[in-house]
């Protein structure tokens, strides 16, 4: 009766761990959100939205819902993550030096602000050319 005790004790003991450790794991990353919008406040969607951290390798990107939310889930902890976001139309926006701490649950703000990209400076024409006629040749002598 005592080795089925001890036996029933180790398969709970090891059912327990099994079933702690992933939950564990799990939050050893971090959450990621934060909005878009564009200057006059309205929510862009489609935006592409790119984390990356060149010292561990990650990169990841998203693209903004409807209300111009993005999320990113299971991101590792590290310093120095770069957020950029691009949209057609839109200056790219960049945030660097984001710091993501273990099981984080990070909002980014202030939210993305896009400003309208400057149109491109037509081709300057180049200035008309003024050809003067020579100068009269003098009707008196010189002396």
């Amino acid at each position: 009766m005592r080795q089925v005790s001890r036996c029933w004790v180790l398969f709970l003991a090891v059912a327990f761990i099994a079933a702690v450790v992933p939950v564990w794991a799990a939050t050893q990353n971090a959450l990621l959100t934060g909005s878009v919008f564009d200057s006059g406040g309205a929510p862009v969607a489609g935006a592409t939205v790119r984390l990356i951290n060149a010292g561990t390798g990650f990169s990841q990107g998203q693209t903004s819902d409807s209300d111009g939310n993005y999320t990113f889930a299971a991101v590792p902890p590290a310093e120095a993550y770069v957020l950029s976001v691009e949209m057609s139309g839109f200056a790219t926006e960049i945030r660097q030096d984001l710091e993501i701490s273990v099981g984080d649950n990070k909002l980014v703000l202030p939210p993305f602000l896009l400003q309208s990209a400057a149109p491109a400076a037509p081709e300057a024409a180049p200035a008309p050319s003024r050809t003067t006629a020579p100068a009269p040749a003098p009707t008196q002598p010189v002396a």
